[in-house]
Parts: structure tokens; C-alpha cells; sequence
């Protein structure tokens, strides 16, 4: 998400307002960590010769550090964070799920799966793993 000008903000205050006058449940759902660092491809070491050999890495050159994930999503996520404490939103945060202390990570070793298809979308796999308990949570209560 591009950093909201004051415009943007407002009208999703807006947005916000209105629906909760209506008793309608919001429910802000954070970006995800992005960056080429997060490509899957990142992980490919290709050996030329004779035959084209192709190896997975546990460990890319570039990695995402979390702080560094985390940079990269401000002054929006603050913002964001700021209404939804403003309106006592529930806040779903991908960053809980996908980033430990250290690293982002692009593979998943419970599931041998990639977390992202690219730099910036998420696996087939990572959503279904990774959104089961939020999505059931949010709609157990209709």
C-alpha cells in the first residue's frame, strides 16, 4: 500500500464511521512483508555446464529482516494502526505469521512450500495455512 496522504485517510475514516454507525464489523487486515528479497527465485542456485543443475538454498544472499519489513511499511502502518485504535478495530497482522525476531521468511519449512509466489504475493498455501484461524474467527459470530 502507498503511503496515505491526509485525503486518503480521511475518507477511510470516513468509510469507517459509516459502517460502524451501521454495527457492521471492521476488521483492518495489515500489508504483508514485500520485497525482491522475498522472491522465490532468490532461493535457485543454477549450475551451468554439461547439464543445467538446479539446488535449493535454505538461505538466499539478500534476506528480509523484519526491521527492515517493518520500515518499509511506515508512516501507513502507523497510521492505520492509529484509527483502528481510534475505532476499536480488530487488526489482522500478517507480519505475526510470516516474520519471526530476526528474518521474513519465503519458505515454510512445516509445509515445504514457498510463502510467495513474487517479491510482494503470497502462496496458494502460505493464505490457506495462514488465514484458517483468522477467517473462522471472523465469521463465527454470524
Amino acid at each position: 500500500m502507498d503511503q496515505l496522504v491526509s485525503s486518503d485517510l480521511l475518507n477511510l475514516e470516513n468509510f469507517i464511521q459509516n459502517l460502524k454507525s451501521k454495527n457492521i464489523e471492521v476488521i483492518l487486515v495489515l500489508d504483508n512483508p514485500f520485497g525482491e528479497e522475498l522472491d522465490a527465485r532468490s532461493l535457485l542456485n543454477v549450475e551451468r555446464g554439461w547439464n543445467i543443475k538446479l539446488f535449493l538454498n535454505k538461505t538466499a544472499l539478500n534476506e528480509l529482516t523484519t526491521k527492515t519489513a517493518l520500515a518499509r511499511r511506515e508512516p501507513t502502518n502507523s497510521r492505520l494502526l492509529h484509527l483502528a485504535k481510534d475505532y476499536d478495530l480488530e487488526v489482522i497482522d500478517p507480519y505475526n505469521y510470516l516474520c519471526d525476531s530476526l528474518l521474513c521468511s519465503k519458505f515454510d519449512n512445516d509445509t515445504g512450500h514457498f510463502n510467495y509466489k513474487d517479491y510482494d504475493h503470497l502462496s496458494h498455501s502460505t493464505i490457506i495455512k495462514n488465514t484458517q484461524y483468522n477467517i473462522t474467527n471472523i465469521f463465527k459470530n454470524l
